[in-house]
Formats: C-alpha cells, sequence, structure tokens
C-alpha cells in the first residue's frame, strides 16, 4: 500500500510513489544474509544500474541502502530502498521504505525522496 503518491507528477502512466512494508520476522536468520539478499535481489531487476549502496546501521540497527535505475518495459524507473532488520516488541521486524519515480524526475524530486528516507526513524 503506497504511503505517499504524487499524482500531480505523474508521466507516461507511472505515479511518483513511497512506499512502507513492514513485518515480524520468524524463526532463525542472519541479519546480515537478509540484507545480502535485499542487494541481490535489486541487482535482479531488469537493466538495474546501481549507484549507491550502504551498508551502516541506520539509528543502531543492521540496515541496507541502495539506489539506482531500472527498466520495465517503457519505464525507465528511479528507486531508492532502505531494509532495516530490529529487534522490537514482541520480536524482531523487518521495516523497508522504497521510493519510485521516473528516472527523469529523480532530480525534480531528489530532495523530497532524500527527506523521505533521512526522516525515517525505529523507535
Amino acid at each position: 500500500m503506497p504511503l505517499l503518491t504524487a499524482k500531480s507528477r505523474i508521466s507516461d502512466g507511472w505515479c511518483p510513489d513511497a512506499v512502507v512494508l513492514q513485518g515480524k520476522l520468524l524463526g532463525a536468520f542472519d541479519a546480515a544474509e537478509l540484507l545480502d539478499h535485499v542487494y541481490r535481489d535489486a541487482h535482479d531487476l531488469p537493466s538495474w544500474v546501481g549507484f549507491e549502496t550502504g551498508t551502516g546501521a541506520w539509528n543502531g540497527h543492521p540496515s541496507m541502502f541502495l539506489r539506482g535505475t531500472y527498466t520495465v518495459g517503457d519505464w525507465h524507473l528511479a528507486a531508492a530502498t532502505r531494509t532495516i532488520v530490529y529487534e522490537g516488541r514482541g520480536g524482531v521486524y523487518l521495516t523497508q521504505l522504497t521510493t519510485t519515480v521516473m528516472a527523469g524526475q529523480l532530480d525534480e524530486l531528489d530532495i523530497d525522496l532524500t527527506v523521505m528516507h533521512t526522516g525515517l526513524m525505529i523507535t
């Protein structure tokens, strides 16, 4: 479910959006291995070209940040995603924020996207 859409910025049938996914993780797992899957999954996107990757902790929690472009049909998209694994009340959780815009809109919307990603807090 989109957290935010920019309907006034629809271009070629694509609406820029930001999506937050969150879920409780069940069973045994390794946070570093799970985040490595995030990295590999992004690189499996059609024509993925990554231009920023970060693996440092985010607010003290294991995290992966990726930015890049990929192509789906006629759409050349720019995406940024931050995935965080953290211990919370009653278990271990994964939260992921992904923003996606047309690659041609990246310069225009970059500040908005940066604010969303830097403002992501896990409390």
